[in-house]
Order: structure tokens, then C-alpha cells, then sequence
């Protein structure tokens, strides 16, 4: 019974190791930037959805804010 209860605990502390290993690994403590620009069909979305996977920020096209800055001619004035 004794053998049950210490696998238990070991399986339990183990368990919260892994969880604070994972935390720590997918959330980075730097702040680099990467960029992947490309034409159609050439990756950039896997990449994207793979730095998801990673836990990485990811942004992708977003059609309304094409529509809204540039269809509509309302681009930033410099």
C-alpha cells in the first residue's frame, strides 16, 4: 500500500514538472520579431499556423483591414 501511495505522489510531482516545463518552453522571454512575407502558395500559412504550435503570436491577412485602408482609399497619411 505504501508503494501505491509513493507512486502516486511521484506521478503527481512529476505531472506538475511537466506542466511548469511546457509553461516555460512555449512562453518566450524575448522579444524578437519574425517576418514571413510571400506570394500565394509558398508557406507562409503552415508557417504561421507552426509558430501557433509553438506558442508564438501569429497575424495573417485579415480582409477587412485590406478593405478598409486600401479599397476604400483610406491610407495612413505620412
Amino acid at each position: 500500500m505504501k508503494y501505491q501511495q509513493l507512486i502516486s505522489s511521484i506521478k503527481t510531482a512529476l505531472k506538475a514538472q511537466h506542466e511548469n516545463l511546457v509553461s516555460f518552453v512555449r512562453m518566450p522571454t524575448y522579444s524578437h520579431k519574425m517576418f514571413c512575407i510571400g506570394y500565394n502558395k509558398t508557406g507562409t500559412t503552415t508557417l504561421g499556423k507552426s509558430f501557433e504550435l509553438l506558442g508564438l503570436r501569429n497575424c495573417s491577412f485579415n480582409r477587412n483591414i485590406w478593405s478598409e485602408f486600401y479599397e476604400k482609399n483610406n491610407r495612413f497619411k505620412v
